[in-house]
């Protein structure tokens, strides 16, 4: 199996293409749901085009994938958690105005992650969402941002300096321990 295109499915089970190492491409343009572990493992699979109408992703659902760059529609509301954990190769996330967590170790050893771009409404980040993103270079920050959960950057090395928000009121432990070459971190501008 080397290609997903499934025009008229909307809900996606559970471990459905999970640990398909072949597959490269997956083609989703009304699936509104996609179930915990579908794609995990599949460490080919580089390209995923996501639906305007998903709304929700859920646990692991591509952890330890191939996939190279990740644009949530606004569409999607939540984010199970480990949903994009270990993906070795993705660089860019842009993520839609829908949601308002990034869930627990959501992003956790992204280790090529570059840049990360927050919808606006994103209000949390929880507990070792970046762990350990050592690539983690560029962040644009919800304006509407509270909370920053422990070990959320935790090892983050390629941070060298952060602007946060001014709605910014918890940051938990050991937030951005290990983040060797952070120098600055700024709270509003």
């Amino acid at each position: 199996l080397t290609s997903v295109n499934l025009p008229v499915c909307s809900y996606i089970s559970r471990y459905a293409f999970s640990n398909c190492t072949s597959l490269t491409s997956v083609n989703l343009p009304v699936c509104s749901y996609i179930g915990s572990s579908a794609f995990y493992g599949c460490k080919s699979m580089s390209t995923v085009t996501f639906a305007v109408g998903l709304t929700s992703i859920g646990t692991s659902a591509f952890a330890y994938s191939g996939i190279k760059t990740l644009k949530l529609p606004s569409t999607v509301t939540s984010i199970g958690t480990d949903a994009f954990e270990q993906c070795d190769a993705l660089t860019t996330v842009t993520l839609g105005s829908g949601l308002t967590t990034i869930p627990t170790d959501a992003f956790y050893d992204c280790d090529a992650l570059t840049t990360f771009t927050m919808g606006n409404n994103i209000n949390s980040i929880g507990g070792d969402a970046f762990y350990s993103c050592g690539a983690l270079r560029t962040i644009t920050w919800s304006e509407n941002l509270n909370s920053i959960g422990g070990w959320a950057f935790y090892n983050c090395d390629s941070l060298t300096s952060i602007v946060l928000p001014n709605s910014v009121n918890t940051i938990k432990e050991r937030a951005f321990s290990y983040c060797d070459n952070l120098h600055y971190v700024t709270l509003g501008d």
